[in-house]
């Protein structure tokens, strides 16, 4: 039987996340548009509560965020860059 602790140090994973911020309010919440390793897109929504010391992360996928928070601005600004990939793509058509 092999030992997987073995095999797999914590050290030795590296997940590459990019991420481009959607919002950030006065009250310290950030939205991101992040995308892992594997493509995968997803929303991460960070509370910062300094008060008492624990700070807040939750991943959502797109859909669950479109649904939940339509009408916000981090809802809003990502809207707003898929309209710049749509605008984009129609600018390069038109060249070709």
């Amino acid at each position: 039987m092999t030992d997987f602790d073995d095999l797999l140090d914590a050290e030795d994973i590296v997940i590459d996340i990019k991420k481009r911020l959607l919002h950030a309010d006065y009250d310290g919440n950030t939205w991101l548009l992040a995308k892992n390793d594997n493509g995968e897109l997803f929303i991460e929504h960070c509370r910062d509560t300094h008060a008492n010391g624990d700070d807040f992360i939750r991943t959502i996928e797109l859909a669950d965020f479109l649904r939940t928070e339509a009408g916000t601005p981090a809802a809003r600004e990502l809207i707003r860059l898929v309209g710049l990939i749509v605008d984009d793509a129609e600018a390069t058509s038109e060249t070709s």
